[in-house]
């Protein structure tokens, strides 16, 4: 994975557009087709600028990209890219401390009850499906809300909470 790829979910995340981190940051409108195009980092200086622009180290940009492969590694992934301590995710999401964050970062499953996956997903601004990884067995995560007494699907209600 190249700077530009890793930059994506961090623009995405902050909700900001290329053009307007280039701006907000005073580089080169051509500053990322050119690390696109010769899959470099920029100077250090500057990669250090955007480190606490997106709020994370710079060490985010060099690591190696494994996919996560298990629940708690993709709520430990999704954590990191909306740059929040297990602290502050627990304080979002409604659990008890930075443990019970700490705790499921390490599940290889999700044992969670569906309103505590809605409050988790909704502090990370993701889709429950997305997290649990379950488009790819075609399977939708269901939770009965009471809004005309009907069941809707995660990403209806998730859509309709932004």
């Amino acid at each position: 994975m190249n700077f530009v790829d890793k930059l994506k979910p961090l623009l995405q995340s902050k909700g900001v557009t290329a053009k307007q981190f280039l701006s907000d940051l005073g580089l080169n409108r051509n500053s990322m087709s050119d690390w696109r195009k010769h899959s470099n980092f920029p100077p250090s200086g500057t990669l250090k600028r955007i480190s606490e622009y997106f709020g994370v180290t710079t060490d985010y940009f060099f690591a190696e990209e494994k996919s996560p492969t298990t629940f708690g590694e993709r709520v430990k992934q999704a954590r990191l890219v909306k740059g929040l301590t297990q602290s502050q995710l627990a304080k979002r999401a409604g659990y008890a401390g930075a443990t019970s964050i700490a705790s499921l970062e390490t599940q290889g499953r999700c044992n969670a009850a569906a309103e505590k996956i809605v409050n988790l997903c909704k502090a990370l601004g993701t889709d429950p499906n997305t997290l649990l990884e379950w488009e790819k067995t075609k399977k939708t995560f269901k939770v009965k809300v009471r809004c005309k007494n009907q069941t809707q699907s995660h990403s209806e209600r998730f859509c309709a909470m932004q």
